[in-house]
């Protein structure tokens, strides 16, 4: 009876012991439950940093995208601004910078770019629509070199 009453005993003493053994599990909860909400602020403030990082970098993406359209424009201007594109109508007669006839009076320059008569209503009126660029391609150059000894029979 004796064993009986320790063995009791030391049950309730180890059932007492369990008890205050969970109380103070309770409490170191209790005690790192603000902890536990720090650690969790901290890592969605690490999340939202993280997140806005990725933003600064598709920010700075799209600003080095500008930068390089911007420098694109800039060279665009540079193109419209210069002087013969600005003035081709009057730099450009007929499809040619330099006029034929002059060229025919200078010896110094052997070649002419000439239309064929059957083609030169056609590049009037190519010219007329500003299709400048087909209407170049009725343009032939001939060098007069060839023509040299030719004569008029």
């Amino acid at each position: 009876m004796i064993l009986k009453n320790l063995r009791i005993r030391n049950i309730i003493q180890l059932s007492v012991k369990a008890a205050e053994l969970d109380e103070k599990e309770k409490q170191l909860e209790e005690e790192r439950k603000p902890q536990k909400e720090k650690e969790k602020q901290l890592e969605e403030k690490e999340i939202q940093l993280e997140k806005k990082d990725k933003q600064l970098d598709e920010k700075d993406k799209e600003i080095e995208r500008l930068k390089a359209q911007l420098k694109d424009i800039d060279l665009f201007q540079n193109g419209l601004d210069f002087d013969f594109i600005k003035n081709y109508e009057k730099k450009i007669k007929a499809g040619m910078i330099e006029p034929w006839v002059e060229k025919i009076n200078d010896p110094e320059k052997f070649n002419i770019e000439v239309i064929p008569a059957e083609r030169a209503q056609e590049y009037n009126d190519l010219i007329s629509q500003r299709l400048y660029l087909q209407a170049r391609n009725l343009v032939m150059n001939l060098n007069l070199r060839n023509f040299s000894g030719l004569t008029k029979d």
